[in-house]
């Protein structure tokens, strides 16, 4: 079939034709002008429209934001400076703060520390309230028994001391020293807390501790020595601590050493015995722990 020329069908209106979807097969002679659809016509019109006004939009906008930006600069200068003064002020008075509390402290120790020396009482009735006598027997099986017994109930007031003097998911390192003046007692009670932060495992950090604490050889040096009295087990050690003072007699002390093992959390917790047959000069009899 011959193909069907526009000049054919001249009895049709042309700008009509290319509406017409039925009659798109026609082909067109070369030198009929394409005309596109009216349609995409109109849609890209639209969208012209529509990216002009939103860029007149926008426009506007960043005009506006260009104005008030000026206005923010000429106030910022002098909201940095006041809010520079107050910060500066706020380290200062954290500052003080910190100077108050260790003034009071040193004022406190000082004060406590004249009291001792005024105060004329005899030395083996100042704990004779709080002491326990912890005498150890001499069956090895015996003897290992009382100490794991009072290792254990000092490991089970480790959690409380810990709350009572602030301890507990403790990040800087930490020290505080108390001093309470009982006059019913006619004594004075000295505590002393401390923590450090090491920056080492936790797992690491008890290992080492736990392997100086063997005392494989006794530690002398000029003011004190260390040394193992016994290995009860894997995890209690007995040790003694002298301490050398120049002009009175040396201050020997028996110390119970145990390792706690929770989890990621290892306790190592030493308690003092004051009555012990094969160490008779233990003459100390405070309660001593951490």
């Amino acid at each position: 079939m011959d193909a069907i020329e526009l000049d054919d069908l001249a009895f049709y209106d042309t700008t009509d034709l290319c509406d017409v979807e039925d009659l798109l097969f026609l082909p067109l002679s070369n030198d009929a002008p394409i005309k596109p659809k009216k349609r995409i016509r109109k849609r890209h019109a639209d969208e012209m429209r529509y990216l002009q006004a939103t860029v007149a939009e926008l426009t506007s906008q960043l005009s506006v934001l260009e104005t008030k930006k000026f206005d923010l600069v000429a106030g910022s200068k002098w909201e940095h400076i006041a809010r520079r003064q107050a910060e500066e002020a706020q380290v200062a008075i954290q500052k003080n703060q910190r100077l108050k509390e260790a003034l009071e402290e040193q004022l406190h120790l000082a004060q406590s520390l004249q009291k001792i020396f005024a105060k004329k009482t005899k030395v083996e009735a100042l704990c004779d309230d709080v002491y326990v006598p912890c005498q150890l027997s001499m069956d090895p099986i015996a003897r290992a028994a009382s100490m794991r017994a009072l290792l254990n109930a000092q490991y089970a007031k480790l959690e409380s001391a810990f709350v009572q003097y602030g301890m507990v998911d403790v990040a800087v390192p930490y020290r505080k020293t108390e001093i309470i003046n009982e006059d019913a007692f006619n004594r004075l009670l000295l505590t002393h807390v401390g923590a450090m932060v090491a920056p080492r495992p936790v797992a690491a950090t008890a290992a080492s501790i736990w392997d100086f604490l063997q005392l494989e050889t006794p530690v002398v040096m000029p003011s004190f020595m260390m040394k193992r009295l016994e290995r009860v087990d894997e995890d209690v050690i007995y040790m003694q601590f002298v301490a050398f003072c120049p002009g009175i007699p040396d201050m020997r002390t028996n110390y119970c050493i145990g390792r706690y093992a929770d989890g990621d959390r290892v306790s190592i917790v030493m308690r003092t015995i004051g009555n012990d047959a094969p160490s008779t000069h233990a003459i100390s009899t405070g309660d001593s722990s951490q």
